[in-house]
């Protein structure tokens, strides 16, 4: 694979920097001209930083490399990170009950009524059909009144767990 580029040279971006370490790679300004282009005051996009010997893939199976973009062509402003609420203990003892309803006997269940999935593409959509299902089946258990809550401790209390995600992806790895 990789002769094919030896024998394409123009098909590959140039090196432009080799350093040792992430935070060496990080740490790299990517306010300079680019080297694609002999104009003037052609302002680099970007770098991909990528390890020197070695290759990640990421838990999709996808090559895993570092873009890191010029401030001047970010698309989105950085956010500001809002601080995590703090829930009353009823809406935390709610969340752990709903949590009880997102086991792997559930992801069993739909792969009985849906199939096993085999795709990584699908993976957003088998989450919504156990999200679904523990939904349904938690406000038909429970004596939950959503009406007592405020519509962002609803969403809180019934929502995702990553745990649902990592059972799905073994699924495809």
């Amino acid at each position: 694979f990789f002769a094919f580029f030896k024998d394409y040279p123009e098909l590959t971006v140039p090196v432009v920097h080799s350093c040792k370490g992430l935070d060496n790679a990080l740490a790299f300004d990517t306010e300079f001209n680019s080297v694609l282009s002999d104009k003037e005051d052609n302002q680099c996009e970007g770098v991909v930083i990528k390890p020197f010997k070695h290759v990640f893939h990421n838990n999709a199976g996808s090559l895993f490399y570092i873009k890191k973009k010029n401030a001047k062509f970010m698309e989105k402003k950085q956010r500001t990170h809002k601080s995590r609420p703090e829930w009353s203990a009823e809406v935390n003892k709610w969340r752990e009950t709903f949590l009880e309803y997102l086991n792997e006997e559930r992801l069993e269940s739909v792969y009985s009524k849906e199939g096993r999935i085999t795709d990584p593409k699908l993976i957003g959509k088998y989450i919504g059909y156990i999200m679904k299902d523990a939904t349904d089946t938690f406000l038909k258990e429970e004596d939950f009144n959503k009406d007592d809550f405020e519509k962002d401790e609803c969403k809180y209390i019934m929502s995702m767990d990553n745990k649902v995600r990592e059972w799905i992806l073994q699924e495809v790895r």
